[in-house]
């Protein structure tokens, strides 16, 4: 929240920007304070070169004590905020879905350095405490949220490759169904922080322990992904993460990626100043990898390729339903709604076809050559046996659910006759 938790409302509170040496000395005491409380916590790298900070955050897991109820997802119970309140000596508490904000008083043997006390109001820092729901979700939060803006750019490196890293664990895409439906295009690969640096080409010793020295340093650590790349010179754009000259960089970025633009300036200057200078010195200009590879590596590394596969079928083969019942509909154009019987011809006709091309019922009696079966041996139609089926049978199927439905209107009939019957022989006695 940046140390904006508290800003607004009926009673809003000063919250005034921390300088370093403050900010270290709060976020010590915060969680040696908490550590009375919870076995595991601790605070994400922070992002390189900060000059002041809005708040302190912490995370932590494992409690000490009986008041652990749920956490994670659901609304952190009211005894352990208050045990939290207590142990922070916050103030005031705004309890939230996921992590809680606390209104700590600046404390009183710190300076408050440009700050003239005697004019000022009371003076707050927001403490933001998240509890993780296991130590393993604890590691991934730190991981995701070291270093400030690091994983907002280096989503937008790896997004063109497929790969998808959120606040749970690294994914890889499938460009055919995520158009439509982004979370089953989703398959999961790993939540190991290790795993996911080592697939990226990063790193991993001694780049995850400090922050870095500059923002500089950072972009220089995401540069080595080898997913980027930067197109040399003013041309076209590229599907594959190639970057070129700033305007078209700028119109090539998701719609989450413009926002941050105007929002983090850290992920702002990444576009605007270190990719066009990489393209000025000649460096990275050669992409290193594609979509299709990087797919392929995750295959025989994470083991996926089954459970792509297969839901890619399943995908493929909603569509396909979709477009043969399509067909079924247009190849029998919706009749004059004044004249009943062709409304129900029509209707009956559809319906039938559908189940039997779609469903596989051959209850009807008529079945397509074999010759020319409808699905292959994957379970996919085969559109051109599918059209010369509704072309050359779809009467015939027509006529015997027309037959069907007039015998089960016969029996209904007759049914109704023979429960009159019984009703007036009833009466009758």
């Amino acid at each position: 929240m940046g140390g904006s938790a508290f800003a607004s409302g009926e009673n809003p509170l000063f919250t005034p920007r921390m300088p370093p040496h403050i900010y270290e000395l709060v976020k010590s005491r915060c969680k040696s304070a908490l550590r009375e409380l919870y076995i595991y916590v601790a605070s994400p790298i922070d992002g390189p070169a900060k000059r002041d900070y809005g708040d302190v955050d912490v995370l932590m897991t494992c409690a000490r004590g009986e008041f652990t109820g749920r956490s994670g997802e659901e609304a952190l119970p009211e005894t352990v905020i208050k045990a939290i309140q207590y142990a922070l000596g916050a103030e005031y508490v705004l309890a939230e879905r996921g992590g809680s904000h606390f209104a700590v008083p600046w404390p009183k043997d710190l300076p408050a350095d440009s700050c003239a006390a005697e004019q000022q109001p009371q003076r707050y820092i927001q403490v933001d405490v998240t509890v993780s729901p296991s130590v393993t979700s604890l590691q991934w939060s730190l991981f995701k949220h070291a270093h400030g803006d690091i994983w907002s750019i280096l989503g937008s490196v790896i997004r063109p490759y497929g790969l998808t890293v959120d606040e749970q664990r690294m994914f890889l895409r499938i460009p055919e169904i995520e158009q439509t439906n982004k979370n089953k295009a989703k398959i999961e690969l790993t939540d190991d922080p290790c795993e996911i640096l080592e697939f990226l080409g990063l790193p991993i010793a001694g780049f995850w322990e400090t922050p870095f020295p500059t923002l500089n340093d950072m972009y220089e650590y995401v540069a080595q992904c080898r997913m980027f790349w930067v197109r040399p010179g003013k041309e076209g754009a590229n599907d594959q993460g190639g970057t070129h000259d700033p305007a078209q960089d700028k119109a090539k970025l998701k719609s989450n990626d413009r926002k941050r633009m105007s929002s983090r300036p850290n992920f702002s200057k990444w576009i605007d100043e270190f990719v066009p200078r990489c393209r000025q010195e000649g460096r990275y200009t050669t992409q290193r990898t594609s979509r299709e590879q990087i797919k392929h590596e995750a295959f025989a590394r994470f083991h996926v390729e089954a459970e792509y596969n297969r839901r890619l079928d399943e995908y493929i083969r909603e569509k396909q339903i979709d477009t043969v019942w399509k067909d079924i509909k247009a190849a029998f154009p919706a009749a004059d709604p004044t004249d009943k019987y062709a409304c129900q011809s029509r209707g009956c006709t559809i319906k039938a076809l559908k189940k039997v091309i779609i469903e596989g019922d051959t209850s009807f009696g008529v079945l397509p050559d074999e010759d020319s079966p409808m699905r292959d041996k994957d379970g996919f139609f085969i559109f051109e046996n599918v059209y010369d089926f509704i072309s050359r049978k779809g009467q015939e199927v027509g006529r015997a659910a027309m037959a069907r439905h007039h015998q089960a209107y016969e029996e209904l009939l007759e049914t109704k006759g023979l429960k009159r019957k019984q009703e007036t022989s009833s009466e009758v006695a």
